[in-house]
């Protein structure tokens, strides 16, 4: 079809083979052409678990019937141009249908023209619409079943785009554009235990990731699940340090056996005596999760160690059994290391953030703007750092009310620093980014028993201090 003006209204009906003049755009519809599967007669005619039989012809769509749609972008309606969408994201907007987010993005131009993907629990800055796409919540019947053995037990999970384990728990998993495989696995009421980045669409790992974590620009990713909580072994956040494992005696094998690490990850999963009335919790570390009532009339969320909003009295089959036990924020003990070296110029002065040297080498809100400001770099607070190289060209974005990944510096950094295109929002040219000027008060905090009159002033002293302060 010939469109009007720039969007889906037909203006005229064309042949798929005939050509418009004078137009560079068109309404087009495709499908997809269905070979008659060959099927080979084997002695047990059941498929392997984790995969489903060849149907010969695709199941009609479910439709949608969305609420403030202004625009309808693909033939089911489950694809919109919703409206109202100040403050909101596209997990809420599929929320108040009883659905779950399969797509978000910003649009041009009040149109279906995408500018930017976007997670489906992103807010857009200063827009009242956004592109939504909705699909019903998956069939729990179809998935494993709980009379099984967790040491045994085959997983059935939807969009597998390769296995990459034979029990089928370990998937190359599609359509993950903005989402987490913390969400993938809870479609199927399983728990995350692992996810990675893979390499050209297989089973190849290019970098481990947590379950809760988005990988920018990616359509897919590597994620293992599990029927029972107790055997996730999350990857720890970057931020905190890691220490080695302990080996402890075990008491009924000879063999050692090593104690789980301490992990900071938010744990989103599906547990008893939550109901389907809920809100939004956030964790301290700012992201949003989706989560039921305790089954008391909406009296309390499911929401454990971060802050519960307000709790709507309404049924939504999303959020129903879900909890989020919230991980509190690492401790700000970072080796002199932690700053990226790539991130580095030479010759600038950085605060010392090795403990040995300096007594306030936790205190970064102030001593990291406090020495880049200081041309005289006084120690023991502050340092120089000779070896670094260049700072790259383009940084991330940190301004939260533009980058919703603003606090994943560990993974949107270095990515930053290799976009030559330096992709907004997340990422911001170097020459742009905001340099926090230091403040005169509050002085910077000592660590408790250090000498208050050791900590440095906003103002030059007449002599820099030498000495480093009595330690605790």
């Amino acid at each position: 079809w010939e469109e009007v003006n720039n969007d889906c209204t037909v203006k005229e009906r064309m042949t798929c083979d005939q050509v418009w003049p004078d137009t560079s755009d068109l309404i087009c519809e495709c499908a997809v052409v269905l070979e008659t599967p060959t099927v080979t007669v084997a002695p047990d005619p059941a498929p392997p678990s984790g995969t489903q039989a060849p149907s010969p012809l695709p199941e009609e769509p479910a439709r949608c019937d969305l609420p403030n749609a202004k625009k309808i972008c693909s033939d089911s309606g489950c694809k919109v141009l919703a409206g109202g969408m100040t403050g909101k994201n596209c997990e809420e907007y599929c929320g108040q249908s009883n659905m779950v987010c399969t797509g978000a993005w910003e649009e041009v131009a009040n149109d279906c023209n995408v500018k930017e993907a976007m997670a489906c629990s992103q807010v857009w800055p200063d827009t009242s619409d956004l592109l939504c796409e909705c699909e019903a919540p998956t069939d729990q019947s179809s998935g494993p079943d709980p009379q099984s053995p967790a040491s045994s037990a085959d997983c059935n999970m939807p969009d597998v785009k390769e296995f990459c384990s034979a029990n089928g728990c370990k998937v190359l998993a599609g359509q993950m554009t903005g989402k987490t495989c913390n969400w993938y696995c809870s479609r199927s009421d399983l728990f995350c235990v692992g996810a990675w980045e893979e390499v050209d669409n297989s089973c190849r790992v290019l970098e481990a990731m947590t379950c809760g974590a988005v990988w920018p620009d990616t359509s897919d990713l590597i994620c293992e699940c599990s029927t029972e909580q107790a055997q996730a072994t999350v990857v720890a956040s970057p931020s905190a340090p890691e220490p080695a494992p302990v080996v402890v005696a075990s008491p009924s094998a000879s063999e050692p056996v090593r104690q789980r690490r301490e992990t900071r990850e938010n744990v989103y999963s599906r547990t008893s005596g939550v109901g389907a009335w809920g809100g939004w919790c956030t964790c301290p570390d700012g992201q949003r999760y989706n989560v039921g009532d305790r089954n008391d009339a909406c009296r309390s969320l499911a929401c454990v160690g971060g802050v519960p909003g307000e709790c709507d009295r309404s049924k939504n089959e999303t959020r129903r059994g879900m909890q989020v036990t919230c991980a509190a924020l690492p401790p700000t003990s970072p080796s002199p290391s932690s700053i990226p070296i790539a991130h580095r110029s030479a010759g600038e002065c950085y605060m010392q953030r090795d403990c040995s040297v300096s007594s306030w080498c936790e205190n970064t809100g102030h001593f990291e703007a406090w020495c880049a400001a200081r041309p005289d770099c006084p120690e023991p607070y502050c340092t120089r750092d000779p070896s670094a190289i260049a700072r790259p060209a383009c940084v991330m974005q940190r301004d939260c009310s533009i980058n919703a990944h603003c606090e994943n510096a560990a993974h949107f950094e270095p990515w930053c620093a290799a976009r030559p295109d330096c992709p907004e929002p997340h990422c911001i040219p170097a020459a742009s980014a905001p340099t926090t000027a230091p403040t005169a008060t509050p002085p910077p905090t000592a660590r408790p028993g250090a000498p208050p009159t050791a900590q440095p002033s906003t103002q030059p002293p007449t002599q820099p201090p030498t000495q480093p302060p009595t330690q605790p």
